[in-house]
């Protein structure tokens, strides 16, 4: 750029060829980005996803992704085939990464996998952002919130409930001393059934609280009370088939999840699906690991599930998976139904 002799500003144009633009501009970029072959072999890594990852820029080159992760060969292999059930969709694989540095050091990051036609070949580009320490945040204000639903809950089954019942037995009381009283003895029984009323409201709004019910009842008991409050809230019968050994061990924190996936997916399968029937299970994988599995017998729906198109339910059981780890996958047809599959390996 110059002022030519008129005062005129004046540009020198520099043709520049666009593979080597293409690479200044991956590497200025503060995410990290890699392209793999189809195998899941490093071919280019810009200069962000060597920092995230701890190595030296041009080291990330021929190694494979799966060198790169915290996750067993199998799951690394289930995670790849979803990545490619959803690319033959024309979609791109949103979701979290269990990443470790070359230090050894773990850390989640946020990815987006896409699919690339070249040259005849199909390529992988990874998109990455590390997220850990939102993650850890966000774990921070799920774990105060649950706390304030087990303190709220407690309160009205334990406080409020028992003095409601309380209030109960008194007004029970002076039945006998009314009786002969026929208008008494009939306010007496229109407020005992007002005072039944909100005790049975009182324990229900407690017992719907994940934490509660867990803290109580473990997750297969948890589980079971879902069910039978699924008749009493959608008029839907609930079948769980839990394997006792797959709650036992849990982190608190994975059973509170896999619980609220669990409602949610029960509430889209009646309000959205028009299901009358849920079948649930919870299987024990070893380990640790668990597998949870949701199927309804609704109208299903045709869509692209893994996609910006998902509905809001389907995004918070997808948000809630990638916070223990945990991989979902959402399989559903035009009528039917739809299954909701929950893996969690432990590595």
């Amino acid at each position: 750029m110059g002022v030519d002799e008129e005062g005129r500003i004046t540009v020198k144009s520099e043709i520049v060829s666009p593979e080597a633009f293409h690479s200044k501009v991956l590497t200025a970029l503060s995410d990290g980005v890699i392209v793999t072959d189809e195998q899941w072999t490093i071919v280019f890594a810009n200069r962000a996803m060597s920092a995230i990852y701890g190595y030296d820029d041009g080291d990330l080159p021929l190694r494979s992704v799966s060198a790169l992760l915290v996750d067993s060969a199998q799951r690394f292999k289930r995670l790849t085939a979803e990545m490619s059930r959803v690319a033959e969709n024309q979609d791109r694989w949103v979701g979290e990464l269990n990443g470790m540095r070359k230090d050894g050091s773990r850390f989640i990051s946020r990815a987006a996998v896409a699919p690339l036609r070249h040259d005849g070949r199909r390529w992988w580009v990874i998109v990455q952002r590390d997220v850990s320490e939102r993650k850890r945040l966000e774990r921070a204000i799920v774990d105060a919130v649950n706390q304030e639903q087990r303190r709220f809950a407690s309160e009205l089954h334990d406080g409020l409930g028992q003095e409601l019942s309380g209030l109960s037995l008194m007004l029970a009381s002076l039945a006998p001393e009314i009786a002969g009283s026929p208008t008494a003895a009939a306010t007496l029984a229109e407020a005992q059934g007002v005072l039944s009323d909100a005790i049975r409201s009182c324990r229900t709004s407690a017992e719907g609280t994940a934490a509660f019910m867990l803290d109580r009842l473990g997750l297969g008991g948890g589980l079971e009370m879902l069910a039978r409050r699924s008749v009493q809230l959608y008029g839907m019968k609930c079948s769980m088939q839990i394997d006792p050994r797959s709650g036992g061990a849990l982190d608190p924190a994975v059973a509170y999840e896999l619980y609220c996936i669990t409602q949610e997916a029960i509430r889209n399968a009646s309000r959205h699906g028009r299901a009358d029937l849920c079948i649930v299970s919870l299987r024990h994988l070893g380990r640790g690991g668990v597998e949870l599995k949701i199927q309804d017998n609704g109208i299903g729906f045709n869509g692209r599930a893994d996609g910006q198109q998902s509905g809001l339910g389907l995004k918070i059981m997808r948000y809630r998976a990638a916070q223990i780890g945990a991989l979902l996958a959402i399989e559903s047809a035009p009528g039917s139904g739809t299954q909701i599959s929950c893996r969690m390996e432990r590595s």
